[in-house]
C-alpha cells in the first residue's frame, strides 16, 4: 500500500496565501512548505530539492478565495503524489 503525501500545516498555508504575506513559497517533496527568505526556508535549502515554487504575483491574477485555496492545496498534493497537474506554480 502506497502512502499518500499531504501538504503540511494546510490551515496556516491557506492563511498565508489568502493574506498574501509572501513573495514566493517553496513546496518541498515531503509535503512541507516555507516562505522564501524565512528561517525555516534557510534551514531546508541544500538539504532537499523543492518540488515547486508558488509566486504571489501568479496568485494575484486570480481571485484567491477559500475554494481556490482548497483547489491549490489539492493540486499541490496531487503533485506530491506524482500526479501530473496544471497548477499556478512551476
Amino acid at each position: 500500500m502506497e502512502i499518500e503525501i499531504e501538504l503540511m500545516e494546510k490551515e496556516a498555508f491557506g492563511e498565508v496565501v489568502s493574506e498574501g504575506i509572501f513573495e514566493t513559497i517553496v513546496i518541498w517533496k515531503d509535503g512541507d512548505w516555507s516562505i522564501v527568505g524565512s528561517a525555516h526556508h534557510q534551514s531546508r535549502v541544500g538539504k532537499q530539492e523543492p518540488l515547486m515554487y508558488i509566486y504571489k504575483e501568479q496568485l494575484q491574477q486570480m481571485d484567491v478565495q477559500q475554494d481556490s485555496i482548497q483547489y491549490l492545496i489539492k493540486q499541490i498534493e496531487d503533485a506530491l503524489n506524482g500526479i501530473s497537474v496544471k497548477a499556478f506554480c512551476d
